[in-house]
């Protein structure tokens, strides 16, 4: 059985594959609304321009000539396809195709998590890939479905198997010229695999912070289109000219993986070097501080609470993964986003916040988002139709009332589930908020910010002392 990534002249043969497998298999459990949602999504059309986006990658296991088996993977690694002909099942054909794909996310996409909305009949199959339920069964347009998800590990991912490849080698060579030449070939080919496997682990760098922006947002249901990327890779950064400083990138990490508990901490911030030292200890301190809130909280200094809570949990799984970026530098002020994805305990208690800090470099002040906008009921409406418009999708909006964002604003850290945020950027700054919301079995995490140009604030200003200061570097 040979598994490749299908080509767009495949497609189309792949999905009657998929439909074909989805009457006979799946269709008889679905409502006629389900069986017409589930064709409508794999219609080639919307399928090729999919493919032809990126936004999904599709894989084919082949006897021969012949296709048996299709999977398909959103880049968020929300697996969307996965089908084998009948006659075929049962064969490790379906087992092949994901650990295809769960290499593909670990090596190419720099993914640690995956997920799928399964048909009921195939829940047990998921569960024997390794998948976990993390939600009660669930329909919508007729599509029932049982959310499920899989943490990759390290020990999950392939690795060359070089003393295979040595006894093959010796097993051949019997002349010592030939096996010095071999010899010299396979030391070749090590440095090539250690290069490989730089660039494998460069690129998971890479494309991490952007690929959990795609598990947030609103977590509602949806079948067929991914949610748009908006991580903070997308925020245009401002940057003056001939700093006396510069900006260097630290990194705390530390990982474990004991029988009853497992912890990964892997945090990055800024640190300024070329200050004063007094001056750049006191602002790397506050940056470092809020990089390491999760880190800080969950393992290296928990209160009982946190501890008794922990305890509590059968399977203990805490992690922070912080990534940063500086929206906004000058020598008078510093503005910083962290996104911190974290697992609170265990790995169904998942979280995706935003952290800001906005220091003067001259004092070390933090500006606070009630300190630099008026609250009141014309920048509350101002607010709400420029986050309408930035995310219309967004349920959020619509649960909370305007008294209840104003309370975020102020600093409140409302119901333990929503904490405020704000930043300075190239043309102006936004202002949001971290959220997460359940109801119903229904879960919202992610966070949020509604831009503002230098224009838009400016009836909004309170007399605070940042706006001189970014007046005069504007």
């Amino acid at each position: 059985m040979n598994i490749r990534m299908l080509e767009q002249r495949e497609l189309l043969s792949a999905m009657h594959l998929v439909w074909d497998v989805f009457v006979e298999n799946t269709a008889p459990l679905y409502s006629s609304e389900g069986v017409a949602e589930f064709q409508k999504f794999i219609k080639i059309e919307q399928i090729t321009d999919l493919y032809n986006r990126r936004e999904m990658f599709f894989w084919g296991a082949f006897e021969g000539d012949e296709l048996q088996g299709v999977s398909a993977m959103y880049k968020s690694g929300h697996i969307s396809l996965l089908d084998v002909r009948t006659a075929y099942q049962n064969q490790g054909i379906g087992r092949a195709l994901f650990e295809t794909m769960k290499q593909f996310c670990a090596q190419s996409l720099g993914l640690m998590r995956m997920t799928v909305n399964s048909a009921p009949n195939a829940v047990e199959r998921y569960r024997s890939f390794g998948f976990q339920v993390n939600a009660h069964e669930q329909i919508q347009n007729g599509i029932r479905y049982v959310p499920m998800d899989f943490l990759i590990s390290p020990a999950d991912v392939r690795r060359p198997n070089k003393k295979s490849q040595t006894g093959l080698v010796i097993g051949i060579t019997v002349v010592v010229v030939v096996i010095l030449i071999i010899a010299a070939v396979l030391f070749y080919r090590s440095v090539m695999n250690v290069i490989s496997n730089q660039r494998i682990q460069n690129q998971w760098e890479e494309n991490y912070d952007n690929s959990w922006d795609d598990s947030y947002g609103d977590d509602s249901y949806d079948y067929g289109d991914e949610a748009e990327n908006s991580g903070i890779e997308s925020i245009p950064a401002y940057e003056a000219a001939d700093l006396s400083y510069t900006i260097e990138s630290n990194e705390y990490y530390e990982d474990n993986d004991g029988s009853s508990a497992q912890m990964c901490m892997d945090v990055e911030y800024p640190q300024i070097d070329g200050l004063d030292s007094k001056q750049s200890d006191k602002i790397n301190q506050i940056l470092k501080e809020c990089a390491m809130e999760t880190a800080d909280a969950l393992y290296l200094n928990p209160t009982d609470e946190v501890k008794g809570y922990l305890l509590e949990q059968e399977s203990v799984y805490i992690g922070s993964k912080v990534r940063y970026k500086v929206t906004y530098l000058s020598e008078d002020i510093i503005s910083v986003v962290f996104e911190d994805h974290y697992f609170w305990g265990s790995r169904y208690a998942e979280f995706c916040d935003l952290r800001t800090r906005t220091i003067n470099m001259k004092d070390g002040t933090i500006y606070e988002i009630k300190d630099i906008v008026t609250l009141d009921d014309d920048f509350m409406d101002a607010w709400y139709t420029s986050m309408k418009e930035e995310a219309p999708d967004i349920e959020v909006t619509d649960l909370l009332s305007l008294d209840t964002f104003k309370q975020v604003f102020e600093g409140e850290f409302v119901e333990n589930r929503y904490s405020n945020a704000f930043f300075l950027k190239d043309g102006g700054l936004e202002i949001g908020l971290s959220y997460h919301h359940g109801d119903n079995g229904q879960i919202a995490r992610g966070w949020m910010t509604a831009p503002f140009t230098w224009d838009e604030i400016a009836p909004y200003k309170t007399d605070n002392g940042m706006w001189k200061i970014v007046k005069s570097n504007d």
